[in-house]
């Protein structure tokens, strides 16, 4: 389950990034939530997440991957997702290829530093 939840929400942020071309973002939909009072003290239905992060973004994107993903075992394949984001590994090694098709999307997910507020 755990990890099942963090492949989600990085699912989620590359999604949310091809659909809004990468001017949007997983921190866009989480500070919504956070600004509408959610937080690990409330308990919210998760339609009402679902719901305020696609509104932040302004695209069904975490609705389409809930409802493709939540209620049924599904298959993610990792390595196609590696490879999209220009994320290479030989041995013990890791390597990016900028010329992937979402290594922009990529270097802004591991960009060091936080947004503002």
């Amino acid at each position: 389950t755990y990890w099942g939840g963090a492949l989600f929400w990085l699912l989620a942020d590359v999604a949310i990034r091809e659909a809004t071309d990468n001017t949007r973002s997983l921190d866009d939909a989480l500070r919504a939530i956070i600004g509408k009072g959610g937080s690990v003290l409330t308990a919210w239905p998760i339609e009402r997440i679902v719901s305020v992060a696609d509104e932040s973004v302004g695209k069904p994107v975490v609705r389409e991957l809930y409802d493709r993903l939540a209620l049924a075992p599904g298959q993610t394949d990792l390595a196609k997702l590696w490879a999209r984001l220009g994320v290479r590994t030989s041995g013990h090694t890791v390597s990016f290829d900028d010329g992937a098709p979402l290594a922009t999307i990529r270097k802004s997910i591991t960009k060091v530093g936080f947004p503002s507020p």
